[in-house]
């Protein structure tokens, strides 16, 4: 069984970062699953800069809402996959009309649950919302509520909990 890393934090918290140092000591071998769309000049942006911070010989793909199928359908050698981001995955699929949140969840844990079985390490990155501002918009306050029961399910099954404050790790579990 391998292991499961789950890194929370604020934005810009230096998750990614920890993400992809984490994985170059781990393995030369890495699988990174990025969740972003480009659906606007600021997020392509924001994708090219992540792109130019990871090694360019790891094998990158790009997933929409069918997480589990379509990493299961990419032959490669990696000991290591970087899913970056749980935040971006679920924005996706809140979003689409026939969302729904047990079906959501339950595909997230199954993933997981395979990914533990087929790489030595997996690390999984995701946005920690709720300890900011409460959304004045009723849309915000169920995306935040999702995601945060999300976080709880995935790091309940995770070996290690990282939350990350200003570029600072703090064990969790």
């Amino acid at each position: 069984m391998g292991k499961l890393v789950l890194l929370l934090g604020g934005v810009k918290s230096g998750k990614s970062s920890l993400a992809v140092s984490l994985a170059k000591r781990a393995s030369k071998e890495v699988l990174f699953v990025a969740t972003a769309l480009p659906v606007d000049e600021e997020m392509k942006l924001k994708i090219k800069k992540h792109r130019e911070n990871r090694p360019k010989e790891w094998q990158t793909l790009e997933v929409k809402f069918d997480l589990l199928s379509e990493v299961r359908s990419v032959r490669t050698k990696a000991e290591v996959l970087v899913l970056d981001c749980l935040t971006l995955y679920l924005a996706q699929g809140f979003t689409a009309p026939d969302f729904n949140k047990e079906i959501c969840f339950q595909a997230v844990e199954d993933f997981f649950r395979w990914a533990k079985k087929c790489f030595v390490l997996t690390i999984a990155v995701s946005n920690e919302v709720g300890s900011g501002i409460v959304p004045q918009t009723k849309i915000g306050r169920e995306f935040s509520e999702l995601l945060g029961e999300l976080n709880q399910r995935v790091a309940s099954v995770a070996d290690e909990v990282l939350f990350l404050v200003a570029g600072i790790p703090i064990k969790i579990k």
